[in-house]
């Protein structure tokens, strides 16, 4: 597809980073909605519909592929890594 279409692989690579940012932001809401709600936001709707498809079909490297989910990880960290481990022990 970004061989066909010039501006293809820019346009993926503008929505990967709008979904990332707006996965952090989601995050930021840990302490205002109920983490049912948070997970079916941030995980259902946004990382599994939108994200992954990006990592499995738009990457055309190994390096843009750990780079990138590197970013996806650091943004789901400050809901469900870190501080919010210890009360799941």
């Amino acid at each position: 597809m970004t061989a066909a279409v010039p501006r293809a692989g820019r346009f993926a690579a503008q929505q990967f980073g709008t979904s990332v940012r707006l996965l952090r932001n989601i995050g930021l809401w840990k302490d205002i909605l109920a983490l049912p709600v948070l997970e079916h936001l941030a995980l259902d709707q946004l990382l599994s519909a939108k994200i992954l498809v990006h990592l499995r079909t738009l990457l055309p490297t190994v390096h843009d592929a750990v780079v990138r989910t590197e970013r996806v990880l650091t943004s789901l960290s400050g809901v469900w890594v870190g501080g919010s481990s210890a009360e799941l022990r």
